[in-house]
Parts: structure tokens; sequence; C-alpha cells
């Protein structure tokens, strides 16, 4: 019996790869559903930049903070609709914390994850404009994540699966594990290098 595997080549390093989710993150966008840089190069492009985005974000928000704080000002003050109070419910309709780690955070760090995003239909920006039955619709095939956690999944370092929750491929730093000790999640800090708990199988860190 035979599998047919395809193969994508990355528009960084030019080296052809499977294509699938272990490779290539996905974009919902594109025509076969993945970016056109492979992870590796992703991950490398984000290291080797990070400190240059960030001196570039701070010396840009110290030229303009006076303009860009009248402008979310007068934008807030247009709008009618309370797009914060939309992603609390957003949030609560989806149980309220992280499904990986338990946390339970700002609004500003939550974020929402498409399960399939073969099946997304929009981002938040855009669902928060959306009557609450069309959006209710779309969360349906989301889980609510903290932003640590869903970049991680997106860069390969935690796994979903149905039966098993979220657990992450290799053990965690101290970082994770002093965020597990402060959301009170027993199941993070017991994860081993392979992501499992105790047992044989996957731990799992969210019912």
């Amino acid at each position: 019996m035979f599998f047919h595997i395809e193969f994508k080549t990355c528009s960084k390093c030019s080296e052809e790869k499977p294509l699938n989710p272990d490779f290539f993150s996905r974009n919902s966008k594109a025509k076969d559903g993945f970016r056109n840089e492979c992870k590796d190069c992703s991950k490398k492009y984000r290291q080797e930049n990070e400190q240059r985005d960030k001196l570039r974000w701070q010396k840009y928000w110290a030229i303009n903070k006076e303009t860009l704080k009248k402008k979310t000002y007068a934008r807030r003050k247009a709008s009618p609709i309370d797009y914060r109070q939309r992603k609390q419910e957003a949030m609560e309709y989806l149980g309220g914390k992280c499904k990986c780690c338990s946390l339970k955070g700002s609004h500003r760090i939550m974020h929402f994850h498409h399960i399939d995003p073969s099946t997304k239909k929009g981002e938040w920006s855009e669902m928060r404009k959306w009557s609450w039955e069309r959006r209710k619709a779309e969360l349906d095939k989301c889980h609510l994540l903290c932003a640590n956690c869903h970049g991680a999944i997106h860069d390969g370092a935690v796994i979903y699966d149905e039966w098993a929750g979220y657990y992450w491929k290799k053990s965690l730093d101290s970082n994770h594990a002093s965020m597990a000790e402060s959301v009170d999640a027993p199941d993070l800090k017991s994860v081993d290098h392979y992501g499992r708990g105790s047992s044989s199988l996957p731990a799992r860190i969210a019912s």
C-alpha cells in the first residue's frame, strides 16, 4: 500500500519539505493552506530580528506617541460598539481561560485559535463586527488560548490531540513552570520531555 506525500519548497531556504503542519505553518488564505516559508526559517527570522523590531517599534512610539493616543481615543469615542466587551463575552463563551495552560488573563493576551484553519472565515478583528449568532458559530470552531500557548502551537512546540488535549513536545522551561505554578495547573508541571504525564499517554492539560 502506497501513500502519496506532497512536498513544498521553502521560499527562504529553498529546501523541499513535506507539506504538513510539522514543517509549514498553516495559512488559510494560501491555495495549499500553508505559508511559503518553512517553520525553521520563520523561527530563525524572528530570532534574528526580534531586537531590531522591538527597537523600531519603540522609536516609532516615542515619535508618534501623542498622535497615536489621540487617534485611538477618537476611534473609540466615535464607535458606539464596545469591542472590549465583545471580546470579554467571547472569552467567557469559550470558558474564560486558556485551554492549554488554564491561565486567566486580560483580553489583550487571549487569542482565539481555530482548531481546523481550513474552516476559518475571519480573524477576531473581523469577527468582532459580526452579529452574535454569526460570531458564536465561528467561536465554536475555536479554542481560547493565551498568547504564549498560541505562539507555541504555531511554532510546533505544543501539539493538540482531540482525545488527549494539548501537550508539549518538550519539557517546560523555568518560565513556563513558574507560570504553571502561578495559575495552579499541576498537569503542566508534570509534563516530561515527551510531553507526557505520569502515564504512557500524553498528559491532558485541559479538559
